[in-house]
């Protein structure tokens, strides 16, 4: 009964935190050109035969559009999306900790907490599956199906085995085209692991194999002949790619690293590295641990280990980390460990629910009071609402008011000569010129009053690194 009674109670703490974080969230950025390409929709046969057409500029495949449609649709709130999406993240990633906890037999409450920390209570995961990127929260779900599929299962049947297989990897592929990386490694896997029935399986690889592409021979084809020429935004040096990989795998995205619960994690996952280099074997002789280990080496090798895609793996990286942790014999260690990564992690929680201090600067920009102060100084609406970032543009438009997209219409707002509200945060993923072009037009005006919102306590820091890291997340400039 106790058991049951904290298994009921894990699972509620973590939809509750989920759920709670993804209604109270304005979005991020990358978020809100899915949000205008599927809200314009009347029909889901329309969106999906527009996605196929290729006459737009999108890696997004039709799956987790199509998804975030039918949301829509059911509940009529982008808010009520972000929920279902967060509840779905937050049981998958729950199940998939229960399965690890029965599959490894843990019985040191040690390791079964730490790995509830880190696959359900991580602070990252929060920040990243609480919004409408789907492809994130089948992850476990699909880690889970592999795990059964590992090589004691041989006596699987081969066409049951395989056709699943292939008809999973699909489905995957078209929720998110970086799923490719996963699906090369788990196939190189299970081919490894049942090696000893090639033979016998080889032509029913080839048939499910064959049926697979002809499947997303489609998107295959967006992918290579649409995205990939727009997309060197998205494809980084080899040296960025490992260390967003690991500052990813040592402080996550919810605390910055030079922080004190970034100091904690980095600790704690040091001392982790530690124990699964002299226990190699036996942390590598697992389905999971080899995938995980195969499909972060594959996103730091392609270049597109964004901070994001890292995320992917987070279900298969606290299996990593937990078969680790279960190997130290040292309780006092093992406490030591379980305390830093318990305090960082709620450090970081706190962090994302309050929208402070993350590694994501439009998750921690103030955006109800800069609306609320524009609602405030311009209550009939005369003004132009002039900015760059997306997610204030999609609120503002919201709350009634017009709004020019620099991005898309600077020449718009150059020969606007009525009365602008500036909004300039951070430049972010916008071209340079773009940017110095929109600071050229704001030295032009004549500005009447101006006001910061949102301290960055870390802005010196990052300055460091980019001279154009404002001290605050957004600026506010009133022009007549």
């Amino acid at each position: 009964m106790r058991n049951k009674f904290l298994l009921a109670a894990s699972l509620l703490v973590t939809l509750i935190l989920f759920s709670y974080t993804a209604y109270n969230s304005y979005g991020y950025d990358d978020e809100y050109f899915n949000i205008e390409f599927v809200s314009k929709y009347d029909s889901a046969l329309e969106l999906v035969k527009d996605n196929f057409s290729g006459n737009f500029v999108d890696i997004h495949p039709v799956g987790q559009l199509l998804i975030n449609y039918l949301l829509l649709k059911l509940s009529g709130s982008w808010s009520l999306v972000r929920v279902f999406g967060a509840l779905f993240a937050s049981l998958s990633l729950w199940l998939y900790w229960i399965y690890v906890i029965k599959r490894e037999n843990y019985s040191d409450h040690l390791t079964i907490l730490f790995a509830y920390i880190f696959m359900c209570l991580n602070p990252s995961v929060l920040l990243w599956c609480t919004s409408i990127r789907w492809y994130t929260y089948f992850m476990p779900l699909v880690c889970l199906l592999g795990s059964f599929f590992s090589s004691k299962y041989e006596s699987t049947n081969k066409y049951f085995f395989w056709g699943v297989y292939f008809l999973t990897a699909s489905l995957m592929f078209y929720l998110e085209s970086c799923a490719a990386i996963f699906i090369i490694a788990s196939f190189i896997l299970l081919l490894i692991q049942r090696r000893k029935l090639f033979r016998q399986e080889f032509k029913t690889i080839i048939l499910f194999g064959t049926l697979s592409l002809l499947l997303v021979a489609r998107q295959i084809y967006l992918v290579i002949k649409v995205y990939l020429p727009h997309a060197s935004h998205e494809i980084h040096s080899l040296f960025n790619t490992i260390t967003q990989g690991g500052w990813h795998f040592l402080s996550g995205h919810a605390v910055m690293p030079l922080s004190v619960p970034g100091v904690m994690l980095i600790t704690a996952n040091l001392l982790l590295i530690f124990f699964f280099v002299i226990n190699l074997r036996k942390v590598l002789s697992r389905y999971s641990c080899d995938l995980f280990v195969l499909s972060y080496s594959g996103l730091i090798i392609t270049r597109i280990g964004k901070v994001r895609n890292y995320i992917n793996l987070s279900g298969l990286q606290g299996d990593f980390l937990s078969c680790a942790y279960s190997c130290i014999k040292n309780k006092a260690l093992k406490i030591f460990i379980l305390a830093l990564y318990l305090a960082g992690s709620a450090w970081g929680i706190h962090n994302v629910i309050t929208h402070t201090n993350t590694t994501k600067g439009s998750w921690n920009t103030p955006y109800k009071e800069i609306i609320d102060f524009i609602e405030e100084h311009d209550p009939d609406k005369d003004f132009v609402i002039a900015s760059h970032n997306p997610v204030l543009n999609w609120h503002a438009s919201q709350h009634g008011f017009r709004v020019i997209d620099v991005t898309q219409d600077m020449q718009t707002l150059k020969a606007h000569t009525g009365k602008v509200i500036i909004v300039r945060t951070y430049r972010g993923s916008l071209h340079r010129n773009i940017f110095d072009e929109f600071n050229e037009y704001i030295s032009s005006r004549k500005i009447l009053l101006e006001k910061k919102f949102g301290r960055d306590d870390f802005a010196s820091f990052k300055q460091r690194l980019d001279k154009s890291y404002p001290d605050y997340y957004a600026t506010l400039l009133v022009s007549e």
